[in-house]
């Protein structure tokens, strides 16, 4: 699975640059804006604690909500098991690529509303109860779309995204779970 992943996400990362070649030749100016060290420090430090928020929030719905604790279900069903080294490494892929198409790449084409509406549509899942994903995912791409709009860079929504999918896979990941998830694919 986390090689399917890696594939997935550099096939999306590549997407974004295409996008951004097509339309402005290649120039990731508005990805990377011109910062010193400390400004891209602070940056991520940022998107971690907006990331960290958001990890509370999701955990409420995981724990308090019917169609939050079936999704939980599910995810521990299909993902739980994996190891730290492959947390981390779906976390940050995820992160980056997601981020550098929708944000970086889709946002200044879409506005941040359309490109919230999308990141949502592109978190769904098989069942009913995952339109709380869908729903959660789209309100993440309005949070942070308008932290972009408002201070432009990858850095930022793509550490907040990382946290996110760090903390909440651990979780997922550290969950009691009854049929083992493959992930030497």
């Amino acid at each position: 699975m986390v090689r399917m992943a890696l594939w997935f996400y550099a096939g999306m990362f590549g997407l974004a640059y295409g996008i951004v070649f097509f339309w402005n030749g290649g120039d990731l100016s508005h990805w990377f804006p011109v910062r010193s060290v400390g400004g891209i420090a602070l940056d991520i430090l940022m998107g971690v604690g907006v990331g960290g928020g958001v990890v509370v929030i999701s955990r409420f719905g995981m724990e308090r909500l019917v169609w939050g604790r079936q999704m939980m279900e599910s995810f521990v069903r299909v993902l739980g098991g994996l190891q730290r080294h492959e947390v981390l490494m779906l976390a940050f892929l995820s992160g980056i690529a997601e981020e550098a198409l929708f944000r970086t790449t889709l946002q200044p084409l879409l506005g941040v509303v359309w490109t919230a509406l999308l990141f949502g549509l592109v978190h769904t899942g098989p069942e009913r109860h995952y339109a709380l994903w869908t729903l959660f995912a789209m309100g993440f791409g309005l949070l942070v779309g308008g932290i972009v709009w408002w201070h432009p860079g990858l850095w930022l929504p793509a550490a907040a995204h990382i946290t996110v999918n760090a903390m909440n896979l651990a979780k997922i990941a550290e969950a009691p779970h009854t049929q083992k998830a493959t992930t030497a694919g």
